[in-house]
């Protein structure tokens, strides 16, 4: 396990994906994908990269990847996952660091639409900054690769954080 939950709550629970979880991580993925972007991309688009991108021997490679980790949340009563993320970091980041510093990329961080303004995304965020800003020696469960990356590079978790928490904020004044 990279982190533990931070964050208590009795409406999430946050843990590792494994290879075991390869169907549903596929599911998962293909669902929150599509509702996210099918209103801005042609189907052509969508089916293509739907097909390469969130195949199931490409998402496989991608658990398997040793500098790469997804996590699932899942709310109180639910059996399966509600939303998930990837942090990349070394050679498997899509857009790698310069410099000594390295630093942590938040590739992916879904929520299925039934599920959304219910907290899972900034849980999500919450115990990724958390485990960022966290040093070695506190994070008992890191293992010595992970121990090695740089955690206060990754200041985009909160800006992030920042700009969501408006944006619900936002949503909330005007409702």
């Amino acid at each position: 396990i990279l982190f533990s939950i931070v964050m208590s709550s009795p409406s999430a629970r946050l843990r590792v994906v494994c290879v075991d979880d390869l169907d549903e991580l596929v599911s998962l993925s293909r669902a929150t994908f599509i509702s996210t972007f099918e209103l801005h991309n042609t189907k052509e688009d969508m089916d293509n990269y739907v097909r390469t991108a969130l195949h199931p021997d490409t998402l496989r490679g991608e658990l398997e990847n040793p500098n790469s980790r997804f996590y699932f949340i899942t709310g109180p009563q639910d059996e399966h996952a509600v939303g998930y993320m990837k942090i990349n970091w070394g050679p498997a980041q899509t857009e790698p660091q310069e410099g000594e510093a390295g630093g942590i990329e938040l590739q992916r961080i879904y929520v299925n639409k039934e599920a959304q303004n219910k907290q899972y995304g900034t849980i999500m965020m919450f115990n990724l900054e958390r485990w960022c800003t966290s040093s070695p020696s506190s994070s008992s469960e890191l293992d010595d690769s992970e121990s090695k990356i740089k955690r206060t590079t990754f200041l985009f978790s909160t800006w992030l954080l920042l700009q969501l928490t408006q944006s619900y904020q936002s949503k909330n004044l005007h409702h």
